[in-house]
């Protein structure tokens, strides 16, 4: 049996978002939340320090999406 490490190569990106401006496509490997990728990105400030939970609020109103590709050998 073969195995397929998908921990790395992940991208996230918003989803039709208002809020596009400020997040693009990040690259990611995961176990990853969206507040992590995005606070050690640098695109928001870390959202459990003072008032910053309402400046980030946009991200948990947004729709987000984790995508990865990868190639299945026929044989698999």
């Amino acid at each position: 049996m073969d195995k397929i490490i998908l921990k790395n190569g992940w991208k996230l990106y918003l989803i039709d978002s208002q809020e596009e401006s400020k997040c693009k496509v990040i690259d990611i490997d995961i176990p990853c939340t969206v507040f992590d990728a995005l606070v050690s990105r640098k695109v928001i400030e870390d959202p459990f320090y003072g008032d910053n939970e309402y400046k980030v609020s946009w991200v948990y109103e947004s729709d987000w999406c984790y995508e990865c590709r990868f190639d299945l050998d026929t044989n698999f």
